[in-house]
């Protein structure tokens, strides 16, 4: 477990790096076959399951999504 925490500074950039660009594809992937759903024109992240927008503070990669244990705050 002290491995993890030897790690560069430059490994951890990555690693949130990483995570931005997977949450980007992820918007691509959903959006691109749908009807209607521009991927190029800005339009806010939403729930698909109970169409909310969500806020920034809650569409930041990997920790929000470990922090509400993978589902929207408003359809808890």
């Amino acid at each position: 477990m002290e491995e993890i925490f030897r790690l560069p500074i430059w490994a951890w950039g990555m690693f949130a790096i990483g995570a931005c660009i997977g949450s980007y594809l992820n918007v691509v992937i959903y959006r691109w076959p749908r009807e209607g759903m521009s991927v190029t024109t800005p339009s806010r992240s939403f729930c698909p399951g109970c169409r909310v927008e969500i806020p920034w503070y809650r569409n930041i990669p990997l920790f929000t999504w470990l922090v509400q244990r993978g589902k929207c705050a408003s359809c808890e």
